[in-house]
């Protein structure tokens, strides 16, 4: 990593531990490039986080104004969109609702509860899992509802109408770069729980099963064309927030039918040596790194984006 994604990972390990950052505490603030950063922020659709670390710091006097502007004027239209996406999506759920498919929603929807404000926490789309007996049901009321089909996939389909994109999924990992889970996807419909979705109610994993999916899915990005690190500060504010609802032997045991342990070990070492993830448990994650993979690894995960851009990305994982 070069020194400013240095310091905007500094910055979002603050945000999303609620907390504010100082620019002038860092040892080169000349060194930062701003235009990069603000470059860097919306690639890994951070820009809102990126601000709230900011705001309200003598750091908004180091930045230059045009780019101050620009990052004020970007997390109030990423925010704004969000609040309208999260409410389509609601409406979305209580039709399925009133239809008796049982659904559940998926990573953004759940873990922006668990960001400084749920909205600065963007999704591009919003995904949800039905059970594959319900699939042409729930088909059948999503597209009776004005979405399009755009993609389809062995384990879901991409929907859009105007600004909104939900990905319907029936399950949770295509098959493909990651092997096993079977178990595991299908044992995930006897312990939901509920959880808020804007001013709704919605089902969800329990907060291990969204651990270990949130996992799985980092890693099969990582194998096909790279991912942001918006996804490692899903982790972070998850297993900080809800590690006491985690039975970590087994945590470990569903990671393992995925055959991903010494993947996850790693984002794990990443979580807490550079998002400043805390949580109780002691983990011996250190073994597991190699310095120069890992800082390939870095550059990757800073250099393409939320979820990945080239070929040379796919290579790199």
């Amino acid at each position: 990593m070069n020194y400013t994604q240095e310091i905007m990972m500094k910055i979002l390990s603050s945000s999303i531990h609620k907390k504010k950052f100082e620019l002038s505490e860092c040892e080169d603030v000349e060194k930062i490039d701003f235009n990069e950063m603000i470059m860097l922020s919306e690639e890994h659709n951070v820009t809102a986080l990126v601000y709230y670390a900011l705001s309200g710091t003598k750091s908004l006097s180091l930045i230059p104004s045009d780019i101050l502007d620009k990052l004020k004027k970007l997390t109030f239209l990423r925010s704004s969109h969000q609040m309208r996406h999260v409410k389509n999506i609601t409406e979305i759920l209580s039709e399925f609702k009133e239809n008796d498919i049982k659904t559940v929603v998926l990573k953004g929807l759940v873990v922006r509860n668990f960001y400084p404000r749920p909205e600065f926490r963007t999704m591009s789309d919003a995904d949800i899992v039905v059970q594959e007996q319900d699939l042409d049901a729930a088909i059948n009321l999503i597209t009776s509802l004005g979405y399009v089909e755009k993609v389809r996939t062995h384990a879901d389909i991409c929907y859009i109408k105007g600004n909104s994109v939900i990905e319907l999924h029936w399950k949770l990992i295509n098959p493909g770069r990651i092997n096993g889970g079977e178990n595991f996807e299908n044992e995930i419909w006897d312990d939901l729980i509920e959880v808020n979705v804007g001013e709704s109610k919605a089902l969800s994993l329990n907060y291990e099963d969204l651990a270990v999916h949130l996992c799985v899915h980092l890693i099969k990005h990582l194998a096909n064309k790279g991912c942001g690190i918006r996804m490692f500060c899903d982790l972070v504010v998850l297993f900080e927030q809800k590690e006491d609802e985690i039975n970590w032997d087994s945590f470990w045991s569903k990671i393992s039918q995925y055959n991903v342990e010494k993947a996850v070990r790693i984002i794990l070492y990443i979580c807490s040596e550079y998002l400043g993830m805390k949580i109780k448990v002691e983990m011996d994650n250190e073994k597991y790194i190699d310095k120069k993979y890992l800082d390939m690894l870095l550059a990757d995960v800073m250099n393409h984006g939320v979820f990945g851009k080239s070929k040379e990305g796919e290579d790199i994982a």
